[in-house]
C-alpha cells in the first residue's frame, strides 16, 4: 500500500473515531488535538497517536482518567489494525481540563507547527495555538534542528525572563 494511500485511510479512520468519542461524552468533551509523528511524518509501520483531550472535569486519580477512553481506545486500535494491518498503532492519550489546557506547556511549541485539531467547539485548542505562535513571534525563541532531533530556544537574548503567557 502506497504512502499516501496509508495516510488517507488512517485520517479517515481517525475523523470517524474522533466523531464517535463527541458523540460518546457529549458536552463533556471540549477538544481534540493529534500532534507528533503521525500529523507530521509518514505513518511508520510502528508508532503511537500522540492527542490532547480536554474534558469539562476529570477525575482525581490518574488511572480512573485514563479509563474514561479505555474502551474507546481498543476501539480505534482494533479499526486501525483491520484497515492497515502493516502498521501497528498505540494511543498516547493526554487528557487535561480547559484550565489545565490554558497553561503553558513546552509541548505547544511544537503543535504550532505539527497538529491537528479534530474538535474544538469552544476554540480553547485554536486560541491557545495561536496565543503560543505570537508568544513565539514576540519571545524571539526559535527551534534548533539537528537531523532528526530538535530543541526550542525558549530565551534567545539570555535575559532573566518570564514567560509572558
Amino acid at each position: 500500500m502506497s504512502q499516501s494511500s496509508a495516510r488517507e485511510i488512517f485520517d479517515t479512520c481517525l475523523t470517524e473515531w474522533v466523531k464517535r468519542v463527541s458523540d460518546h461524552f457529549g458536552k463533556d468533551l471540549r477538544g481534540v488535538l493529534r500532534f507528533g509523528s503521525t500529523v507530521k511524518d509518514y505513518l511508520k509501520p510502528e508508532t503511537d497517536i500522540d492527542m490532547i483531550f480536554i474534558f469539562s472535569q476529570l477525575p482525581q486519580l490518574r488511572r480512573e482518567k485514563y479509563a474514561l477512553l479505555s474502551s474507546l481506545e481498543k476501539e480505534l486500535e482494533a479499526l486501525l489494525k483491520q484497515k492497515l494491518s502493516d502498521h501497528n498503532f498505540v494511543l498516547s492519550p493526554l487528557l487535561r481540563t480547559p484550565e489545565d489546557f490554558k497553561n503553558f506547556s513546552p509541548l505547544y511549541l511544537d503543535m504550532v507547527e505539527h497538529s491537528v485539531i479534530h474538535y474544538d467547539p469552544d476554540g480553547l485548542l485554536r486560541s491557545t495555538l495561536d496565543r503560543t505562535k505570537n508568544w513565539i513571534k514576540k519571545s524571539g525563541a526559535y527551534k534548533v534542528t539537528q537531523g532528526t532531533k530538535w530543541y526550542w530556544v525558549i530565551n534567545p537574548t539570555g535575559n532573566d525572563t518570564e514567560i509572558d503567557w
